[in-house]
Parts: C-alpha cells; sequence; structure tokens
C-alpha cells in the first residue's frame, strides 16, 4: 500500500440490507436480551441515556477545542476544511452547538466529495471526528443517515486493518485510533467490539517498532512526533476504559519514553525541531494531556523547565537526567546545554548525503537545514557514496560529542565532528578530510544553512562573522583561515548569500574547524585565534598530519587539537598527548582543562 492508502469501503460495509440497520450489524450477546436496535427510537434514547462507556467529553476532559487538532500529520497541504470540520464536530460531540452547527448539511457536504480527498493524510482525524460525534448525532441525523455514516466509518476502520502499510505512521490513526474509538464508544454492536483487540495490538506494535526503544522515532519519521504523539495519547485513554485490556506494560513504557523525547525535541517558541507547519506547532493541551499520562514524575519536571514559558530556573534543574540524546537507530542527536526554555541545541540528523542541523540558542533558531558541502582533490569534483555512519558520542557534565563519517568517491573519508560545551557555551564544528594515498591539492567549501530573518554581520578586517537574530546572537569564527581578511593564503569566508567557508590545503587530509561562540554575555568581548605549531619528535609538523589552535574570547582561552594520521605521540602549547581530539579550556593559571578527549579510532 502506498503512503497515502486508499480509505474506500466495500459496497457490502456501506449499504447492507434494504433496511436501516446494515445486514452485517447485530448486537453483543451483553445487550440482545434488552436492546431493539431495529427501534430507531430506543437505540437513539439508549445512546443518550446510557453510562457506559464515558463520553468522548468525559474521556478528553475540560478539551474546549478538539483532541484531533492538536497536531496534525505532515502533509503538502492541508485541506482548508479539515480544522473547521474538526471544531464542528468536537461542538456536537460536547453536546453543544445545536443551533450554529447543522449536522446534516456537513455531512452531506462531507460526503459528496470523500472518495476525491482519499489520498489526504489528515482525513482520518475527520473520520475520527465523525466517530467520536457519532452518539450525539443520533440525535440531529435520521435513522438511514446514522447508520450509513456508522457503515462508512465501520468499512474504514476494518479495511485499514487488514491493510499493509508501506509507512505504518498513518496506521496508527486509520487501523489503531479509528477502530478502538468505535469499539469502545458502540460495545453494544459485536462487529464493532471486535476491532478492539487488533486496534489495541497495532498500537502497541506501533510505538514499539516506530520508536528506537526509547521513545525516539526515526530521522525519516521525525516530523510525525506531534501528530503520532496526540494518536498515541487519544488512544492511549480510550484504552484506558478497558480496565485489564488496556495497552500492554511496554507500550506504556515506550509512550513515556516518547512523551519525553518531544519535550526534548522542542524550539525555545514551543515548535518542534526540524518541524515544518502544522505538525510542528505547539498545543499546550497536548503536552499536558500526554503528561497526565507517564508514570515517571520527572518528566513533568522536565516539562515545566523546558516547555514554554519555561518556570524552573537553572538552579532547580541540576539534579535532572542530562538533556541530550543520540540514537544510531533514528540517525539524530540532540546536544543540549541544559533542560531550559532559553538552552543552546543543536539537533542533527543524518538519514540523507546531506546532514541536516538546527542550531538554536535564547529561543531562537540560527541554523536551519541541509548542510551543503562540496570536495574536490586534485581538480576532481568527488560525492558522498555512503551513508552517515555514527562513529563517536558522549554526553557528560563537560559537554556532547557526536562524530559522523561519510564515504566519498575514491574512498575519501569525510568526518564531522560536533561538541557543544555546556558550562562554556560554544559549538565547535569541524570537518575532517582524510584522502589518504588520493592526496594533492584538497579544496573544501561548506555553505551553512543561516536562518531566514537571521541578519549576518561580517566583520571589516577579520573573518568573524557575527549572526544576529532578534533576540539571539553568535559569532561565528572559521578557525581553520586566517584571521585576517588580508591573508587568503588558506580559504576565505562568503557572506554574500548565506555564510560559505571555503578552505584549501595540501597533502593527506585538511582540518576545517568553526567555533560558534554562544555566550550572550560576549557579544561585545575582543575575539582571537591563532595556529599553533604541532610537533613530533621534535619536528614541526605540517597541517595534513597534525593540527592544533588557540581561541581567545575575551578573558577565556581554549585549546583544540585533532591528529589526522596514525596514533602518535605529539607535542603542542606544552601539552604532551597520543589522542586523535582534544578540546580544552585553559585556566587563568594556564592549566589545561579537558572538556573532550578522543583516543585514536584503533582505541
Amino acid at each position: 500500500m502506498t503512503n497515502n492508502p486508499t480509505l474506500d469501503a466495500p459496497a457490502s460495509h456501506r449499504n447492507g440490507t434494504s433496511g436501516a440497520v446494515p445486514g452485517w450489524v447485530s448486537l453483543s450477546p451483553k445487550f440482545r436480551k434488552k436492546l431493539d436496535i431495529q427501534s430507531w427510537e430506543a437505540w437513539r434514547s439508549h445512546l443518550q441515556q446510557r453510562e457506559k462507556p464515558h463520553s468522548v467529553r468525559s474521556i478528553f476532559k475540560g478539551q474546549k477545542v478538539s483532541p484531533l487538532s492538536w497536531a496534525y500529520f505532515a502533509a503538502d497541504t492541508l485541506d482548508e476544511r479539515t480544522h473547521g470540520l474538526l471544531e464542528n464536530l468536537w461542538q456536537v460531540a460536547r453536546g453543544k452547538g445545536k443551533k450554529a452547527v447543522n449536522a446534516a448539511s456537513m455531512l452531506q457536504n462531507w460526503l459528496a466529495d470523500l472518495d476525491q480527498r482519499l489520498a489526504d493524510r489528515n482525513l482520518a482525524l475527520e473520520l475520527l471526528a465523525w466517530t467520536y460525534a457519532l452518539p450525539e448525532l443520533a440525535c440531529r441525523l435520521d435513522e438511514n443517515t446514522w447508520w450509513n455514516l456508522f457503515g462508512t466509518l465501520y468499512s474504514h476502520g476494518v479495511d485499514a486493518q487488514a491493510t499493509s502499510f508501506d509507512n505504518p505512521v498513518f496506521e496508527q490513526a486509520l487501523a489503531g485510533e479509528l477502530p478502538l474509538a468505535l469499539g469502545l464508544q458502540f460495545p453494544e454492536l459485536s462487529r464493532s467490539g471486535e476491532l478492539i483487540d487488533t486496534a489495541c495490538r497495532i498500537i502497541e506494535q506501533g510505538l514499539s517498532n516506530l520508536t528506537d526503544g526509547q521513545g525516539m522515532l526515526s530521522a525519516s519519521n521525525l516530523r510525525h512526533t506531534r501528530p503520532l504523539l496526540a494518536t498515541w495519547t487519544r488512544s492511549t485513554l480510550l484504552a484506558r476504559q478497558l480496565g485489564k485490556r488496556k495497552l500492554n506494560r511496554d507500550a506504556q513504557l515506550q509512550f513515556d519514553w516518547l512523551v519525553r523525547q518531544a519535550v526534548r525535541l522542542t524550539r525555545g517558541d514551543g515548535t518542534q525541531g526540524l518541524g515544518l507547519g502544522l505538525a510542528a506547532r505547539y498545543s499546550k493541551a497536548l503536552f499536558e494531556s500526554a503528561l497526565e499520562l507517564v508514570e515517571d514524575p520527572e518528566d513533568r519536571e522536565i516539562a515545566e523547565a523546558t516547555l514554554p514559558p519555561g518556570k524552573r530556573s537553572l538552579k532547580k534543574l541540576g539534579h535532572l537526567s542530562l538533556p541530550s540524546y543520540e540514537s544510531a537507530w533514528s540517525n539524530l542527536a540532540i546536544l543540549r546545554t541544559d533542560w531550559s526554555v532559553g538552552a543552546s541545541r543543536c539537533l542533527v540528523t543524518h538519514d540523507r548525503p546531506e546532514l541536516e542541523i538546527e542550531l538554536e540558542t535564547r529561543r531562537e533558531l540560527l541554523l536551519s537545514g541541509r548542510i551543503v558541502t562540496q570536495l574536490t582533490i586534485a581538480g576532481a569534483s568527488l560525492e558522498p557514496e555512503g551513508e552517515w555512519e555514527q562513529v563517536g558520542w558522549m554526553a557528560d557534565d563537560d559537554g556532547d560529542y557526536l562524530e559522523l563519517e561519510q564515504t566519498w568517491t575514491g574512498d575519501v573519508k569525510l568526518q564531522r565532528l560536533i561538541f557543544l560545551a555546556r558550562e562554556d557555551q560554544f559549538l565547535w564544528f569541524a570537518d575532517t578530510v582524510l584522502a589518504g594515498e588520493n592526496g594533492g591539492r584538497i579544496e573544501y567549501r561548506c555553505q551553512l544553512p543561516i536562518q531566514q530573518g537571521v541578519a549576518i554581520h561580517p566583520t571589516e578586517e577579520t573573518r568573524d562573522v557575527h549572526l544576529l537574530g532578534k533576540q539571539a546572537a553568535a559569532t561565528l569564527l572559521p578557525v581553520a583561515l586566517s584571521e585576517w581578511r588580508s591573508d587568503p593564503r588558506l580559504g576565505k569566508v562568503a557572506t554574500d548569500q548565506g555564510v560559505t567557508i571555503e578552505a584549501v590545503g595540501e597533502g593527506y587530509g585538511l582540518h576545517v574547524p568553526l567555533f560558534f561562540d554562544l555566550d550572550a554575555s560576549h557579544r561585545d568581548a575582543p575575539r582571537t585565534w591563532r595556529h599553533l605549531t604541532v610537533a613530533e619528535k621534535l619536528e614541526y609538523l605540517p597541517r595534513d598530519k597534525a593540527v592544533a589552535y588557540r581561541v581567545q574570547v575575551g578573558k577565556r582561552n581554549w585549546i583544540f587539537y585533532r591528529s589526522l594520521t596514525a596514533k602518535a605521540n605529539r607535542t603542542f602549547l606544552g601539552v604532551n598527548l597520543i589522542s586523535e581530539t582534544l578540546i580544552a579550556r585553559l585556566s587563568s593559571e594556564g592549566e589545561v582543562e579537558k572538556l573532550l578527549e578522543v583516543v585514536a579510532a584503533e582505541e
């Protein structure tokens, strides 16, 4: 089946017999002696007077806005009628709007072009809206119309449960939540009750198969995080009406993890990281409802700090687990300085040849999008030939470290290291080209995805670049290049169309690091950097074997080192090491305080 499954229903399900009640509808044994569905008045009266199952207005208590509007599935377009339909039908489900909502006319218009809208991903939400409103609609529709609507909804649920979805994301609403809602709302009808067990299994399997074991979706499905959270939150609330037949323990655990991951992915303004449109928007009601279902109180503490408006101070967050996360299965990593709503945050996905990144500080995006990289060696243009592979990850009190590797033409390796310093508030973004025996003149070009609306202000004499948003600011130092614009030998920075870094080198490798100063208190501080001499056995090494740098911002100093060859004993600035990578802080007394040390790959 395609990603946009066909929702059409078999005619036998839609029409049944010539009477108002479809021939395939029958009462469950529990109700056969005390209820007659052939009597429309008796059936309608029963739906209004019954105590169980609980109505959706009690299950989703306090929800004046439709819970189906919490999040829409990511789609190229959203039918403009969808939101209005959801809200109008929610008023019906709540027993409101009897004069304002003409249900019969609304249903007639909806059915008129239903067949032309079967590819709409968010049509599942409209089906659910009619399902939630069905009990109340018995007082607003005639007998034939009501039963035909029930048959239409039922057939979609049955067909979805029998369908093999290419993308199981959409299975969750169509084959999980929709049949579950029908089964729970109409336990009197045997066929609808038969849908429940399969629906629960589909929801359980979705929570297990669509996440990495700790609630994170794959990078390819990341944009559906909130729609799925909404579907699974509603489904969990519905399933809890089943008592002993509620979702199993593993599904509950995955749901709890998902809630934390959804909080972790949240931007300072409440939208979802790397999300687009209505699928990424922030719904306070969604998170409040989801958090009521989780069992770990730490999740609620984290949400209070991270979700807008972010009420908890940093001093009260020290006891919480680290805010960072990495998943090789999901092909993504979240580097984050702390849980506060204004924290510096770097989200990276690497499921495609071009890595996608999002950099935020003080509730504002500075970078967002794909990083476009070009490599040329000895005049020949190279292309990526493999997927990005995670070769390093660590998160501790000093910061978060991610390293990825990708193979290019001729077995050339591109290694990308990202380190977000927690206390020091900087991001170190470093590309290393390892050409090996294919070395020669290496030309490197990287275009950064500057967020729209961020102003780019290069300095006149040096290569510092200031990135200025409405509230946030960062300064980019292209450390691989000479600090002064008057020296073009190592490359240049172009800022006429975004920010593009160009670097050149000779030999077996090239290291191109970028230093992003994210500390707001440094805005007017002087900045400088220097290339340091690296020695091995009392001989100075060329840049294609090892490089080191010193960066100074105000009175703060850091040193950085990278080896481009096999493990060897090296010295720079009085530091002796055999590591592949070193990032360290220099104290005012000149002492080296290591933030990150990566040993050689073979270690």
